[in-house]
């Protein structure tokens, strides 16, 4: 959604058509009056759209294009890679399972809970405490999974503060880490993967 890396309010979605579906779209008689691709299509044609714009989101999406822009995409991933490594080395260093500790995402750590400490009594600390957000987990693995977001408008500094409050957090809701050093070693982490680069870069 538009509210991860895009850096936006959730609530805008981008469709692509091949040639063949667009044919169908044309073939089909609509069959509802909200989800008309072929209507919007044409009024598109004629500098209009179907419904009232999320203005305030294209005006966001035109900025968020910009800074893409000035900083450029090999940068930006590069940084993604560099914070998604430290987040990673921060989390592991404190002895926590990564719920994905292969094929992993770029935007954010998902980190598994040990079996008597509360994932979202780790949020919920978190954000009261030190005023930082992180996410529980979803569905059944609410109560098991912490989240770490650090996609979109964020830098070393925001996964610092988040690792630090998962920390304190994570202890005061039962858990136990005895590494002495996790920021230094999350810092690191995070320095060597920027000198070194990410591997789609």
């Amino acid at each position: 959604g538009s509210q991860k890396g895009l850096m936006l309010p959730p609530g805008l979605a981008f469709i692509a058509l091949s040639d063949k579906a667009w044919a169908r779209c044309e073939a089909v008689p609509a069959s509802n009056y909200y989800f008309q691709l072929k209507g919007e299509r044409e009024k598109i044609a004629r500098n209009q759209t179907m419904f009232t714009s999320a203005v305030g989101l294209l005006l966001g999406l035109r900025e968020s294009m910009r800074l893409f822009r000035e900083f450029g995409l090999d940068n930006v991933l590069r940084k993604q890679w560099a914070l998604t490594m430290m987040a990673r080395a921060g989390v592991s260093a404190m002895g926590l399972e990564l719920l994905a500790p292969t094929d992993f995402t770029w935007g954010l750590t998902a980190i598994k809970m040990p079996l008597g400490v509360d994932g979202s009594a780790v949020v919920r600390h978190a954000a009261k405490a030190f005023g930082v957000t992180l996410a529980a987990g979803q569905g059944h693995m609410k109560d098991q999974v912490v989240r770490l977001g650090h996609m979109g408008h964020v830098d070393f500094g925001d996964v610092l503060a988040g690792l630090a409050a998962l920390r304190e957090a994570f202890t005061a809701c039962g858990g136990y880490t005895g590494c002495p050093d996790p920021l230094e070693q999350a810092m690191a982490a995070y320095t060597q993967a920027l000198a070194s680069g990410c591997p789609e870069c």
